[in-house]
């Protein structure tokens, strides 16, 4: 009714009869967790990511952005170089929970710093 994108996520585990049900009434894109565990705990292994990515496409013509432990520009280049996107998430919050202090008020410094990771990230993706 309202015309939204329905989402689906993939992970590491999931097999190709699962990932077939999964794309079934998928809309928008696929988002592709890149490890196993919790977000921002673990790098993901491009080797792995690649491979797939690959499986994936085999299934859906729908863009696929990679989410989940991406914490640095170096991470960034290398998932965007395979997929069609990246989320980062727990690193901008991390930033932002280290820039309020204890009385709940965010310091100018602090918060110029995710600015400025988030300008680090955006240069070294990989621009199609």
């Amino acid at each position: 009714k309202n015309n939204l994108s329905i989402i689906r996520l993939v992970t590491p585990t999931t097999d190709e009869k699962r990932l077939k049900k999964i794309l079934l009434n998928a809309t928008g894109f696929v988002y592709y967790v890149s490890i196993t565990g919790i977000t921002g705990t673990q790098a993901p292994n491009i080797k792995s990511v690649q491979d797939n990515i690959k499986k994936i496409k085999q299934v859906t013509d729908l863009p696929i952005v990679i989410g989940f432990g991406i914490r640095s520009p170096a991470q960034a280049n290398l998932m965007s170089g395979v997929s069609d996107g990246i989320v980062i998430g727990s690193a901008v919050v991390d930033l932002i929970k280290k820039s309020i202090d204890d009385d709940g008020v965010s310091s100018s410094e602090e918060l110029m710093k995710c600015l400025d990771f988030t300008k680090e990230i955006s240069k070294a993706l990989k621009h199609n």
